[in-house]
């Protein structure tokens, strides 16, 4: 079954007093990439929450948002209450001394540096396994997702190489008849130079020349790496990197064909098969 590295999954729920959204966007990429924005209070648990998505996700570029908000009483301890009376002690004593009204001095106070402390505390244990629980089901989701994308993937991959080996029973089906005709071509060439070689020597000179050029053997190796691209389809693991190596080499043979094929018809259908090919190794950098 294949899973596509692409994908989106969200959750949200409650931990504790605090209100959590986690939302998980992944792209393709050959290596696990990890852009991770959470709120201070997740420091305390960042390398355990890096080892989870890195667990679940595998590979993939990864973009990871937590948002934690505090939904219960404000916390007292937010304000910094000795800084506050010094700073309010301050200020009384140089109204006085200016002769001006002390008596709304708190709204001010309030927006001074440290009076108000944005850190939040950390997680606490009861917190995180209820946030991890969150985490979790936003990666459930985000599997469903790459789940669905990587069926539609797999049809689309199933088609191309069904044209693929539509095109290869083209190119043998059409062997015999590239033979004789280059075979009739060389005679022809020896005709207009008005040349009278050895018969018997003229065609073991042709069967060597067209046995240069048989393809035989390479349309038994792309039929074999077709049938193991399809084995690997199948597979209840998806394996991108896999298939990646097998169109690797299902490209090695096309080219060899193409090259060694010196016709016209069969060099139309190679390029055909090249261009089912690359449209596969698009799809398939997208695997996971």
């Amino acid at each position: 079954m294949l899973v596509s590295m692409t994908g989106f999954g969200k959750a949200s729920g409650k931990a504790g007093n605090y209100s959590i959204a986690v939302e998980i966007r992944t792209l393709n990429s050959k290596s696990f990439e990890l852009s991770l924005r959470i709120p201070s209070a997740f420091k305390n648990v960042e390398f355990e929450l890096r080892t989870l998505l890195r667990e679940s996700l595998e590979r993939g570029k990864v973009d990871v948002h937590i948002s934690y908000e505090n939904t219960g009483p404000a916390n007292s301890e937010a304000f910094n209450n000795p800084l506050l009376d010094i700073y309010l002690s301050a200020l009384k004593k140089i109204a006085l001394k200016n002769k001006l009204d002390s008596g709304n001095l708190l709204p001010a106070v309030l927006t001074l540096p440290g009076v108000i402390s944005t850190e939040q505390p950390e997680l606490t244990k009861k917190q995180w396994n209820s946030t991890k629980v969150i985490i979790k089901n936003a990666l459930d989701n985000l599997q469903s997702f790459r789940e669905k994308e990587g069926k539609a993937l797999e049809n689309d991959l199933v088609r191309r190489l069904q044209k693929i080996r539509q095109l290869e029973k083209q190119v043998a089906s059409s062997e015999h008849q590239r033979k004789l005709r280059i075979r009739n071509r060389m005679i022809s060439l020896f005709r207009e130079a008005q040349v009278k070689p050895d018969q018997n020597r003229l065609e073991q000179e042709l069967i060597f020349y067209i046995e240069k050029l048989d393809v035989t053997e390479e349309l038994v190796r792309l039929n074999s790496h077709c049938s193991f691209f399809e084995e690997t389809l199948h597979e209840k693991k998806s394996n991108g990197r896999k298939l990646g190596f097998i169109l690797q080499e299902m490209n090695r043979e096309i080219n060899t064909l193409g090259s060694k094929a010196n016709d016209a018809p069969i060099q139309q259908l190679v390029v055909e098969m090249k261009d089912e090919l690359e449209k596969m190794k698009e799809q398939s950098a997208n695997i996971l």
